[in-house]
């Protein structure tokens, strides 16, 4: 007995002699501009300038550290963000540091921060950021599920994107233009969502963007580490009803002045569609239409991205990277069409399509990045990309009186090389000078052959130039923000079609930017006021120019105009932000004004079938709000709900007809919620609602979805094992249009299994 008690006393001696004159301190670090916690932001403790030890922050930002008595300076980094370096620190008793902001600073696109548990929001003025994290709910194989969770953006069942109501964006990865030819909803699906690290929604452009897009911009940044030494992640999926799997590894390596990473996604979707329609016509021919359809999709994409970061010497850094996508699309449509004729006679059509597309791009930049002070940089970047696009279609025709068939083959391959430059400098206090220049050329070429039934050759060059310099000048005085600038573009381009007149579009546009920022934060309430101004161009689309048909849809073909002009749009908008403890809500009011809109039209043709092409009409703008919130209860449940609401005023058309609607809406009403019930184990639960949608030809019924998740960690944080529910009612694959046109009226209904049941395991190790 006085063996174990002499024992006992010994080892609490012990541990006193070494806790002896260890002191706490403690602290919480927040981003500066949303209050939102910095997870995994490195404390070091330095002295005498040397560093003495450190640790990293928890998923609250906060940190806690015991060191020996003395004098401390405490340093505090988080990649993105303006690093904190404390005055010198007795500690000689437990010391809490309070709140610690940092600022956050512009980066290279493509450096990355620490995933995050969740996916969350940040406003700014003129465009919103989600941080992707490690989701459950909606989870999928490429950007687009990711995308839904922003209040602005929706993607309907059959893959169209509309940025507030408009659909004519563009799509940048790593904010560079590439794929070109390739529409956005095609390009996202390529995009594995666990190789992307932030997505940027951009709706009021400043000097230095590229104003192209009339609705926005969606820039894609994919992940890139930069850790010390050897970094691995990885996911793999795989899901059911119909099935689709995802695969997705990241790596990266960091040694002195070289770091090197790589990433790879793999992905297969697979879903069915029904479609059906009733036509009601004003024609000679032609009384009545309806059509029955049913289809089969299947998408299979690889997307590789890898680069070296080498530092010249300090400050100054050359980046080398490469990206390589190749996508499939495999889609089959079997109709049947039952015609009634004025006569009262009818007739049956049964088609069958079967159609392949296959794309392969390549996009190789070189980006310098040189930092002469604190106030001075410079970067310059230079791109090229390539790639190519074939389409294989087959039609089957079995009509009343013959079967025929017919073979379309499109070939499209496009070149395109950019040089950017961009100067930064500081000017009188607190003031900031920017310039820069931006040169782009491209080349496209198409073919278009038919055999069968339908017989012709065509083939046509698309040529074009763009040269644009900016000049940005920003002043902050207190509290108060502001920044202005102007960039002039000159534009060219040329559209040749052998045997007939080439077309060739000239003009210089003036883009226009300004935004002011207000910011107050006392008594634990930070508040934001700003409103930019911003002017933006469409230029038609090589789909929009072609004057190629595109047959196939056999009962409803396009072609494209090339006298179509550029969209001027000009917008503003006025963001609200409102920061207070675990409470968070931004509100946006903007509006848009639109001259020689880009409208497509629609009639038909003396067979029955309906044609479309496209021309300039008059002005139209439009008028609407964006409210979206954080609401943390407790330190389990976070509930984010958001609300968009656009009303539109069409124009009548420049040839004098209107028979589509005068004004439009489009609405929508999310909530996106995470429950955590301990460290391994959380619950995600998501509900989406888009109301009725009013278009200038088209008529929406509302829709809704509901997604769930569950995950559980694994390998003590460093894994976890998810299981998920997409649709989980079947209710957000219906789409219900009505379409007008001169002597037609539409309704049609889609109707596409979208529910998926998901299985996914994701491991991080550094």
């Amino acid at each position: 007995m006085r063996a174990k008690r002499s024992l006992l006393l010994s080892c609490l001696l012990l541990i006193s002699i070494l806790s002896f004159g260890q002191i706490q301190i403690s602290g919480r670090v927040l981003s500066a501009e949303n209050n939102e916690p910095l997870p995994y932001s490195n404390v070091a403790f330095l002295k005498g300038g040397q560093l003495v030890t450190g640790t990293v922050t928890d998923l609250d930002g906060k940190f806690k550290y015991k060191l020996k008595k003395g004098e401390y300076t405490v340093y505090i980094s988080n990649l993105g963000y303006v690093e904190y370096l404390s005055k010198k620190i007795n500690l000689d008793k437990e010391t809490d540091l309070g709140i610690v902001k940092l600022e956050s600073q512009n980066v290279d696109l493509g450096e990355v921060k620490v995933t995050a548990e969740k996916s969350y929001l940040e406003n700014k003025p003129g465009r919103t950021v989600l941080n992707v994290g490690k989701d459950i709910a909606g989870k999928g194989g490429n950007v687009s599920l990711v995308l839904k969770v922003i209040p602005s953006v929706e993607i309907t069942p059959r893959g169209d994107i509309s940025i507030r109501g408009n659909e004519n964006i563009r799509v940048l990865i790593n904010g560079k233009e590439t794929a070109y030819g390739i529409n956005p909803e095609t390009l996202l699906k390529q995009l594995p969502s666990n190789t992307v690290e932030k997505i940027e929604v951009i709706t009021g452009t400043q000097a230095k963007d590229d104003p192209s897009g009339s609705g926005g911009t969606i820039n894609v940044i994919l992940k890139k580490g930069t850790n010390d030494g050897f970094h691995f992640g990885a996911n793999a999926e795989v899901g059911y009803e119909p099935f689709k799997t995802s695969l997705g590894v990241q790596t990266n390596y960091n040694k002195g002045k070289l770091n090197s990473y790589f990433n790879y996604g793999y992905y297969v979707d697979n879903f069915k569609m029904t479609y059906e329609s009733e036509t009601d016509y004003k024609h000679r021919r032609f009384k009545f239409q309806k059509q029955d359809g049913r289809g089969k999709y299947v998408d299979k994409g690889h997307l590789f991205m890898g680069g070296i970061d080498y530092d010249i010497k300090k400050n100054h850094r050359l980046n080398l990277e490469l990206l390589h996508n190749r996508y499939k699309q495999d889609w089959r449509l079997n109709t049947l069409d039952n015609y009634l004729y004025t006569d009262q006679t009818t007739s049956n059509v049964k088609t069958k399509n079967k159609n392949i597309d296959k794309i392969r791009f390549t996009d190789l930049s070189l980006r310098y990045n040189g930092k002469f002070s604190d106030d001075t940089k410079i970067e310059v970047l230079t791109t090229y990309s390539t790639g190519v696009t074939k389409s294989g279609r087959n039609i089957f025709n079995d009509t009343d009186k013959e079967k025929t068939k017919s073979n379309i083959i499109d070939d499209g391959k496009y070149h395109m090389g950019t040089l950017k430059v961009d100067f930064t400098t500081k000017v009188w206090e607190n003031g900031t000078f920017e310039a820069g220049s931006m040169s782009n050329l491209l080349t496209y070429n198409t073919t278009q052959d038919a055999s069968g039934r339908l017989n012709f050759n065509k083939s046509y060059e698309y040529d074009q130039v763009r040269n644009a310099f900016y000049l940005s000048l920003g002043q902050k005085v207190g509290n108060f923000t502001f920044t202005a600038g102007f960039r002039p573009d000159i534009f060219w381009s040329e559209l040749k079609e052998p045997g007939k007149k080439n077309f060739t579009h000239k003009y210089n546009s003036f883009f226009p930017s300004f935004s002011a920022a207000y910011k107050v934060d006392r008594d634990g309430v930070q508040k934001n006021y700003s409103v930019v101004f911003s002017r933006n161009i469409l230029r038609p689309s090589y789909e929009q120019v072609d004057p190629t048909e595109d047959f196939s849809n056999p009962n409803h073909t396009y072609k494209g105009n090339p006298k179509l002009k550029p969209v001027f749009e000009d917008a503003v908008e006025m963001l609200y932000s409102y920061y207070k403890g675990k409470t968070k809500l931004n509100l946006t009011v903007f509006g848009k004004k639109s001259t020689d809109m880009i409208q497509q039209k629609t009639e038909i043709r003396d067979n029955g079938h309906l044609f479309t092409t496209f021309l300039n009409f008059s002005k139209s703008h439009s008028l609407g709000s964006e409210v979206n919130a954080s609401l943390k209860f407790g330190k389990k449940l976070e509930v984010n709900p958001s609300a968009l609401f656009v009303h539109h005023w069409f124009a009548k058309s420049v040839d004098g007809e209107n028979v589509g609607n005068r004004t439009g809406i489009d609405w929508n009403f999310k909530v996106n919620n995470y429950y955590r019930f301990n460290s391994k184990n959380t619950f995600q639960f998501q509900f989406q609602y888009y109301g009725k949608n009013i278009g200038l030809y088209d008529t929406r019924k509302a829709y809704y979805q509901f997604n769930a998740g569950y995950e559980h960690k694994i390998l003590k944080g460093m894994g976890g094992i998810t299981f998920s529910i997409t649709d989980l009612f079947k209710s957000g694959g219906k789409e219900y249009y009505t379409t007008k046109g001169k002597g037609f009226v539409t309704r049609s209904g889609w109707n596409i299994a979208g529910r998926s049941f998901k299985v996914a395991l994701n491991i991080y190790l550094d």
